[in-house]
């Protein structure tokens, strides 16, 4: 069977390899294949964008573009500056005004609150500050009033040691500059946000920074570049232009907008293809879009220079096969592995089966010559002694009476032998009977324990059991032979597991509706991974077979079947050394 598994696991290996090849093949047909596709889409993508970008109407309200939101802005670029037509808004503008107007009202409420903040009177200077900012979009410094105030009342709280008034005053001025709510040059912008201590550039900035760039780049008289990406310190950016070099339409977008809109069009062409697309920086290799490269990944790539588009496409296998060979070769392995189960189980169960005869034979013959040596020796006894007799080699009347006595004794022990062999023959068939009476517990132990201790008179052992009696006395519903040839077995394997001078301890309690019988003895006790089996039939511990303890292994087999037909249980409670508690547990009868 071994051999047959080996074998099918072989030839399961064997088709699972020209699975692999098959699958590796048909992956790399598919990357190509969907590489080109992917190209096609992404520059009929980026073509309508830019069709849309070079009709727009002079209106400058309509892009064209509906998917511009926050993360991506359209201006357009002239000598006179920039201008945003949609998206994200335009912080600033990258020109500064050659003679701008200021508003002398204005004026004179930033020069009376400077004046008050320079006296140290920080509560008037805040109030004139706060009537500046009444004159909102008026030009006083070269800014807008409003702007002024708020930076104005910054400086004051800095100075004043007002740190949360500050902080509060630097975000409200942030809040402000993000919003474009009042018109600000470049130099003004980067001046306030200085004063606002910006944690971070935000999106808005980037993309106006950009816009800037390009407009710089346009006044140098550089050709527009239809497709190109933009590196800035937070990510590069998209940029697609369209119209003449003089008054240009520009899209700059970042990398979600590229995802959101540019990316998803070719998300519906690769799902289910057990692929991903990624794009890559012409540049420095550095993934744009897309996961990272790593090592070992199957591809197929596509050269920014090849394709003209501003990236390097990659389309990478995620799990390297088409899911149809996936499922057929799972198929596969799943038969090759329930096919190999069966036989590795089948062979499991037929070892199992050729150990359980062998422990069964094994079990049998110790049993057959337990059971041997249990007859031989009160038979050699009963035949020595009735030699005696009949030959009249007795000294007295004294030594015959003895002999008489011992003959009892053997006869006896031979007779409860053959019994617990009987009753254990009946039970395994299933033909045991039981009369079940009323019986007092406390009687039934205290005759039995007298009965065991006269035919035990010789023996070194000590034999207790409590002299208080239980009121009521505990009774139960069973058969009384059956119960004492129970308590007979638990007091003979106490007597032969105990040590000369030991002490047996019998005893009777209540537990709720239960009456228990415990035999406690101070003998060699029983290891707890033998404990579950010392109530089979033949199996006997290791300490009777190490100290050579007579017995045939089927007494305590025999008692707990005959507790478990009175509806009661038998356990036991062990300490390897010091000694083990046999518990006879049954239903109390009721009254």
């Amino acid at each position: 069977m071994v051999a047959l598994a080996a074998t099918l696991g072989w030839l399961g290996r064997r088709l699972i390899e020209n699975e692999n090849d098959l699958a590796r093949s048909r992956a790399t047909d598919l990357r190509e294949t969907l590489a080109d596709r992917a190209v096609a889409v992404l520059q009929q993508r980026l073509a309508d964008w830019r069709q849309a970008l070079g009709s727009s109407p002079a209106s400058d309200s309509e892009t064209g573009l509906a998917g511009c939101r926050d993360d991506c802005i359209v201006v357009r670029l002239s000598a006179d500056g920039v201008r945003r037509l949609a998206g994200s808004p335009l912080l600033y503008s990258p020109t500064e005004s050659e003679n701008p107007v200021s508003d002398r009202f204005a004026t004179a409420m930033l020069q009376s609150a400077g004046l008050e903040h320079s006296r140290g009177r920080y509560r008037e200077a805040l109030a004139g500050y706060d009537r500046l900012e009444s004159r909102g979009a008026a030009v006083t410094a070269g800014m807008p009033a409003a702007l002024a105030a708020r930076a104005g009342r910054l400086v004051v709280h800095q100075r004043a040691g007002d740190i949360e008034s500050g902080l509060a005053e630097a975000r409200a001025l942030a809040r402000d500059l993000e919003a474009a709510r009042w018109p600000v040059s470049y130099s003004t912008f980067k001046y306030l946000v200085a004063q606002a201590r910006e944690r971070h550039v935000s999106t808005a900035e980037r993309l106006s920074d950009a816009a800037t760039r390009l407009w710089d780049a346009s006044n140098r008289d550089a050709p527009a570049t239809p497709l190109t990406t933009l590196d800035t310190p937070e990510g590069p950016l998209l940029v697609v232009t369209a119209g003449a070099s003089s008054k240009h339409v520009a899209l700059i977008a970042t990398s979600t907008f590229v995802e959101r809109e540019l990316v998803a069009t070719v998300s519906g062409l690769l799902e289910g293809r057990g692929v991903r697309l990624a794009l890559d920086s012409p540049k420095d290799g550095r993934t744009l879009v897309g996961s990272s490269r790593s090592a070992g990944e199957r591809q197929a790539m596509r050269l920014a220079v090849e394709t003209g588009l501003p990236w390097n496409v990659r389309i990478v296998s995620i799990d390297g096969e088409d899911p149809l060979l996936a499922r057929r070769r799972a198929t596969l392995m799943a038969g090759l592995g329930v096919l190999i189960l069966f036989v590795l189980t089948g062979g499991w169960f037929v070892g199992r089966g050729v150990t359980r005869e062998l422990e069964v034979a094994r079990l049998k013959s110790e049993f057959v010559a337990a059971v041997s040596h249990e007859f031989r020796t009160p038979l050699t006894t009963i035949v020595q002694l009735s030699e005696l007799l009949r030959g009249g080699r007795v000294a007295g009347e004294a030594d015959r009476q003895a002999y008489y006595d011992l003959l009892h004794g053997e006869g006896t022990r031979l007779r409860r032998l053959v019994e617990r062999l009987l009753n254990f023959g009946r039970i395994e068939s299933g033909q045991a009977e039981y009369r079940l009476v009323s019986v007092d517990v406390s009687e039934l132990v205290r005759s039995c324990v007298d009965e065991f201790r006269a035919a035990r008179v010789s023996s070194p052992h000590e034999l207790a059991q409590p002299d208080e009696a239980i009121e009521p006395p505990p009774s139960v519903r069973a058969d009384r032979e059956a119960l004492g040839t129970v308590l007979w077995n638990l007091l003979e394997n106490a007597l032969k597991y105990s040590p000369d001078g030991g002490r047996i301890d019998v005893s009777v309690h209540r537990a709720g509706e239960n009456v228990e019988i415990r035999v406690s003895d101070q003998g060699v006790g029983i290891p707890e991974a033998e404990r579950h089996r010392i109530f089979e039939p033949f199996v006997r511990g290791a300490a009777a077979r190490d100290r050579q303890i007579r017995g045939t292994g089927v007494g305590l087999s025999l008692a707990r079947a005959i507790v478990r037909s009175h509806g009661g249980d038998l356990t036991v409670d062990s300490v390897v050394d010091r000694g083990s508690t046999f518990t006879v547990r049954l239903p109390g009868a009721t009254v």
